[in-house]
């Protein structure tokens, strides 16, 4: 994802790379920790649009208030929609378990 960015024209001083974590909670976690640091509250989440119902709500259950972009639904293929939305469904499902 870096390097999709710097290949977008983002500056490399706007880069931060997080690369401990094997999981979008954990990955929200190691974030929120280094936007802490850097004194940083406002963040965009970029991600597929399947996935980023999911990445909302592990931020709010962590208290950050995001902003998500995603590409249009029409340049995400048909089989990568068949691979990947019935897995974020479940993944939903869990992750709305947990916030009991």
């Amino acid at each position: 994802m870096a390097r999709l960015c710097l290949e977008a024209g983002v500056p490399e001083t706007a880069v931060l790379l997080e690369d401990q974590s094997t999981s979008t909670r954990e990955n929200l976690v190691n974030a929120q920790q280094i936007l802490r640091a850097l004194g940083i509250s406002d963040v965009v989440v970029v991600s597929d649009p399947y996935h980023l119902p999911r990445a909302r709500l592990i931020a709010r259950q962590l208290g950050m208030r995001i902003t998500t972009a995603a590409p249009p639904w029409h340049q995400i293929g048909p089989r990568q929609r068949l691979r990947h939305i019935p897995r974020e469904a479940l993944a939903l499902c869990a992750t709305l378990l947990r916030l009991r």
